[in-house]
């Protein structure tokens, strides 16, 4: 996968901060005004991702080596 922070030409500036996952592309439209032979990518490979999902989407689980699963005690009704 390939990090993408930023594209940049001359004085424009474009922060990203997306994953590119392999076998697929990006496109990006740039301003008129620059000079798409000046545009420089600053990107970087990376292995894992986190994601921030809400926990209305995704169950949550995390447990450090050795840990026991903990779970949590609902109060009697």
């Amino acid at each position: 996968m390939l990090f993408v922070q930023k594209i940049e030409a001359g004085d424009w500036q474009q922060p990203m901060g997306c994953v590119i996952p392999p076998g697929f592309t990006a496109d990006l439209l740039l301003p008129p005004e620059v000079d798409p032979t000046q545009v420089r990518v600053w990107l970087c490979s990376v292995e894992r991702v986190d994601m921030v999902i809400p926990r209305s989407h995704a169950i949550v689980r995390h447990a450090a080596d050795g840990s026991e699963a903990y779970l949590p005690r609902w109060p009697a009704a």
